[in-house]
C-alpha cells in the first residue's frame, strides 16, 4: 500500500496490515486531469498539474495530526495489474481502517445543496460512505460541512441507507442482498466493469479484475455472492418495462444494480427445509429450491416460485418470480419486469434456472410438468386408444404423455384395443407425492379383460403395493402374451415414468408358476 507522507510529499510503500501507520483517506469524484501515480513520482511533471485537491488533503491531515494520506488517483500503480487488483479488492477495508476520511464535494457550497452533489451519484463513493468510520464532509472551498455522525439523518434521506448502517451500529450482513444492491441503483462509474468491482466490499467478496468483460463483471459478482450467501433476494430484481419488451426472457441474474431499485423493503428468511439443494452453479443453471406453483399455458410450463425473502415483516408477503421451461429441466425468467406476491405455504421443489440470457422467444416445447408425467414409450403396432378416464386427462398418440394433474387424487385409466388379442387392454396409472422428499411415487397395473368388465374394473381398481417392474398377461384365446413394463426414464431431458407395452409369442408360463399378483410401483 502506497501512502503519501504529508510532510515530505513523497510516496512511501508499506507491506502488511500490521505495519500500516495511521492515515487519512480521500473520498472524491474524479475530474478531467487528476494527478496519477506516474505524475506524482515525477516532481517536474507534478508542478505542471493542478494539485490543489492533493495539497488540501495533506494540509488537513497535518492539522489532524496524521503523517500519511491515501488518495486513489496517485497511490495506485495502475501500470501493474497485480497492484491494481489488490487495491480494488482491498479498498473497502482501506477506507474502514483509515483514521480519518475526507469526503470532498467539489460541487457543493453548503449543507443545503449536498443532495445535488455528483458525489452521491458515483459508484465508488457508496462503499466509501459506508465503510468509513470517521468521515468529515468538505465543500468546494474545503469548507467543512459537518461530520458523518452529525449528518446521518440527511445522508439517510439522500441515499436511502439505514442510519444504523451508516453509523456502523448495524452489520452489513444483516441487510438483504437486494436492499444492498438497491443502494447502488442509479449510480455510475466511468468503466462498465467498475459498477461490479465497487460493490465487492459491500458483500465481502473478492474476484479478479477483467477490464473489457463489460456487464459480465456484474454477473461474476452475483456468482461470488451466491457462493457465500443463501439469500434468495439476490434474484428479486425487476427489469425496466423497456428492457423487458426487448428481452422478455432472462436468466436468474440481474444486468445491473439499477434493476434492484425500490428493493429496500425486502428481507430474507431461512428455509425450514434441511434438504434444500445448495445454490451452487451447475451446467444446468442455478438450483432454486422453494415453493412452486405450476401453471400450464398453451405449450409452456410456467413455474411461479416464491423466493426465500419477503416484503417487510409479513410472513405471507413472499416475493416471487415467474419462470418458464426452455426444454429439458432448465428454466428461464419470464415477465422479468414483475415480482410476484406468493404464498409461504407449500412443498419445497427444486428447479434449475439459466444463469444469464436475453431472448425474445423460446423454442416451442411439449406441454410438460417436470418430473410429473407418464410416458407411453412403446405400444404394439395398430394399438387403438378407445377411452381415457377421467375425461379431463389429456393424451394423444402423437405425444403419448400423461401429465400429473387433478386426477392424482384417484387414478388414470387408458382403454386400448390391441391387434391379435381378444378383449380390451386397460392400463391403470397412479401418482402421489412423498411428503418428505416431494418426489412422486408412480405405480401401474394392467388388465386384459372383456369389454363388459371395463367400467367396473376401472372403478374398483386400487393402487398396487408390490414393487414389480413387469406384468405378464397371457391371452386366453391365443398363444400370445401381453408384456407391460414400467420404470423411470428420460424424455427430452425430463425425468418420467415410462410404460412399455409389447406382445410376445413366447410360451405361456405354467399356472403353478404364475405369481398371485404382479404389480409395479417405483419411486423417482
Amino acid at each position: 500500500m502506497w501512502l503519501i507522507n504529508t510532510e515530505s510529499l513523497e510516496l512511501e510503500e508499506f507491506s502488511g496490515q500490521a505495519n500500516l501507520p495511521q492515515y487519512a483517506i480521500l473520498s472524491h469524484t474524479w475530474g478531467k486531469a487528476e494527478v496519477s501515480y506516474e505524475d506524482f513520482r515525477d516532481p517536474a511533471k507534478r508542478q505542471q498539474l493542478d494539485t490543489s485537491k492533493l495539497d488540501l488533503t495533506c494540509e488537513q491531515a497535518r492539522k489532524d495530526g496524521l503523517k500519511y494520506v491515501w488518495i486513489d488517483t496517485c497511490c495506485i500503480n495502475k501500470a501493474s495489474s497485480a497492484e491494481l487488483s489488490e487495491a480494488i479488492n482491498s479498498m473497502f477495508n482501506w477506507y474502514r481502517r483509515s483514521t480519518k476520511c475526507y469526503a470532498f464535494l467539489k460541487d457543493c457550497d453548503n449543507i443545503a445543496s449536498m443532495a445535488k452533489s455528483k458525489w452521491f451519484t458515483r459508484g465508488w463513493t457508496l462503499q466509501e460512505l459506508i465503510s468509513s468510520n470517521n468521515m468529515d464532509f468538505y465543500g468546494a472551498e474545503w469548507n467543512k460541512l459537518g461530520s458523518k455522525v452529525d449528518l446521518l439523518p440527511k445522508l439517510h434521506r439522500i441515499t436511502g441507507i439505514d442510519e444504523e448502517i451508516l453509523g456502523g451500529k448495524k452489520e452489513l450482513s444483516s441487510v438483504s442482498v437486494a436492499e444492498r444492491m438497491s443502494w447502488a441503483a442509479g449510480r455510475e462509474t466511468r468503466r462498465e466493469e467498475d459498477i461490479a468491482y465497487s460493490l465487492m466490499g459491500l458483500f465481502d467478496v473478492n474476484m479478479p479484475m477483467l477490464y473489457g468483460e463489460g456487464r459480465k463483471a456484474f454477473i461474476r459478482l452475483q456468482e461470488e455472492i451466491l457462493k457465500q450467501s443463501e439469500d434468495q433476494s439476490l434474484f428479486a430484481w425487476r427489469a425496466t418495462p423497456e428492457s423487458a419488451a426487448v428481452a422478455p426472457y432472462r436468466g436468474i441474474f440481474a444486468d445491473s444494480p439499477d434493476e434492484f431499485v425500490k428493493c429496500d423493503g425486502i428481507a430474507p428468511f431461512q428455509t425450514l427445509s434441511a434438504s434444500q439443494t445448495p445454490m451452487i452453479m451447475t451446467n444446468r443453471g442455478v438450483p432454486l429450491t422453494s415453493t412452486v406453483k405450476w401453471i400450464h399455458k398453451e405449450n409452456q410450463v410456467i413455474a411461479q416460485v416464491g423466493l426465500n425473502c419477503r416484503w417487510g415483516k409479513g410472513i405471507d408477503s413472499v416475493a416471487g418470480i415467474e419462470l418458464v421451461s426452455q426444454g429439458g429441466d432448465q428454466y428461464v425468467r419470464s415477465s422479468p419486469a414483475k415480482l410476484l406476491l406468493c404464498s409461504s405455504y407449500g412443498l419445497q421443489e427444486t428447479v434449475y434456472v439459466a444463469k444469464a440470457m436475453h431472448a425474445t422467444a423460446l423454442a416451442t416445447i411439449p406441454s410438460l410438468d417436470r418430473q410429473h408425467a407418464f410416458h407411453i414409450s412403446e405400444l404394439p403396432r395398430g394399438a387403438l386408444l378407445k377411452k381415457v378416464y377421467p375425461k379431463e386427462v389429456s393424451y394423444s398418440a402423437k405425444q403419448p404423455l400423461i401429465e400429473v394433474g387433478s386426477w392424482k387424487a384417484d387414478k388414470v385409466a387408458l382403454e386400448f384395443k390391441l391387434l391379435g388379442l381378444s378383449g380390451v387392454f386397460v392400463l391403470l396409472l397412479w401418482a402421489n407425492r412423498d411428503r418428505e422428499t416431494t418426489a412422486y411415487n408412480y405405480s401401474f397395473d394392467a388388465k386384459l379383460i372383456p369389454q363388459s368388465l371395463v367400467d367396473e374394473t376401472i372403478q374398483q381398481a386400487k393402487r398396487p403395493r408390490n414393487n414389480v417392474e413387469k406384468k405378464v398377461i397371457p391371452s386366453q384365446q391365443s398363444s400370445l402374451t401381453l408384456v407391460v413394463t414400467g420404470k423411470p426414464g428420460k424424455v427430452q431431458g425430463f425425468d418420467m415414468f415410462c410404460i412399455e407395452v409389447g406382445i410376445s409369442e413366447e410360451p405361456r408360463p405354467r399356472l403353478d408358476q404364475r405369481p398371485r399378483s404382479m404389480y409395479s410401483a417405483m419411486n423417482i
